[in-house]
C-alpha cells in the first residue's frame, strides 16, 4: 500500500514540476519564467538506424571504380562514402598516393578469400562485409 502510494506521490510531483529560470530583462531586472517540465519514466529505447548494404559486380567496382576512376573517388561513391568521395575529389585522389592504396585494398579484398567465390563484393556501410 506504501509502495503504491509512493509511486502516485512521485508520478503527480512529476507531472507539476516546473523549472524557474531567471532572464534578465533590462539593467538590474529579472523575470521568473515557470515552464512546465515534461518527465518520461522507462521509455522503451528505439532505433532508428538501418544497415545499408550495397553490392556491386566486384570486376567492375575493381577496375572501373578503384582503377579507371579512382583519383576522382568513384569507388568511394559506389561504396556510398559521398564525404570520402569529395574529399577523393578534392585531392585527387590523395594526389594519387590515397587512390593506389584504395586500388590495392580492392584488387586484394575482392580477388582474396573473401569474395573469391562470389561475382558480387558486398559492401555494408561503405565497409566490406567479410
Amino acid at each position: 500500500m506504501k509502495a503504491e502510494n509512493d509511486k502516485k506521490h512521485l508520478s503527480e510531483s512529476l507531472e507539476s514540476a516546473s523549472v524557474q529560470a531567471d532572464l534578465p530583462v533590462a539593467q538590474n531586472e529579472s523575470v521568473k519564467v515557470n515552464a512546465p517540465v515534461n518527465v518520461t519514466v522507462n521509455a522503451p529505447q528505439t532505433s532508428a538506424y538501418v544497415a545499408q548494404e550495397k553490392k556491386i559486380n566486384k570486376h567492375v567496382f575493381a577496375w572501373v571504380g578503384a582503377f579507371l576512376f579512382g583519383v576522382l573517388g568513384v569507388d568511394r561513391f559506389m561504396r556510398g562514402q559521398v564525404g570520402l568521395g569529395i574529399l577523393k575529389i578534392i585531392t585527387l585522389g590523395g594526389w594519387g598516393f590515397w587512390a593506389l592504396v584504395d586500388w590495392i585494398i580492392a584488387l586484394t579484398k575482392v580477388y582474396g578469400n573473401a569474395f573469391s567465390d562470389d561475382e558480387m563484393v558486398t559492401f555494408i556501410n561503405g565497409k566490406y562485409a567479410r
